[in-house]
């Protein structure tokens, strides 16, 4: 357990202090996003388990990449009076996906006896959310107060 929270660790201090350095948020979320969802498409398609293995580093490394470098793109495509807002429904709707991607994926696996489709499924959510930042062109820009949108 030691090993894999340092492998996300690594992933939230590296990923986000290079996505400050280079101001670059929308390329460091969608890489860690697609990260991520390789990860998993991965750990779906897995027969052996350092095949599992390999496809949980990479889904550490992505979900500590995509959650440091999240916030900074989040926070810098709202106006500044508009980030508390935006910050709070973000959290509530990922409250709610984490609530069903854990009920939704038992029924899967229930369903069909494996974890495939969960895995696949939870992987095209992330192809989907890199897909919606990549094709954004309002996303990784700075509102400041009083600039005219």
């Amino acid at each position: 357990m030691c090993s894999s929270d340092l492998l996300f660790a690594f992933g939230t201090l590296y990923w986000g202090h290079r996505s400050d350095r280079t101001g670059r948020r929308r390329g460091h979320v969608l890489a860690a996003f697609l990260l991520a969802s390789g990860g998993l498409l991965l750990l779906a398609l897995a027969d052996r388990l350092s095949v599992g293995v390999v496809a949980v580093c990479l889904i550490l490394l992505g979900g500590g990449a995509g959650f440091s470098t999240f916030w900074g793109l989040a926070t810098s495509a709202l106006a500044h009076h508009d980030r508390a807002l935006g910050i709070a429904v973000v959290n509530v709707l990922g409250s709610l996906g984490s609530f069903a991607t854990i009920y939704l994926g038992g029924v899967a696996v229930q369903a069909t006896g494996g974890y495939l489709v969960t895995f696949a499924v939870m992987a095209a959510a992330g192809i989907g959310g890199a897909l919606a930042i990549a094709f954004n062109s309002n996303l990784g820009r700075s509102h400041h107060v009083g600039s005219v949108q």
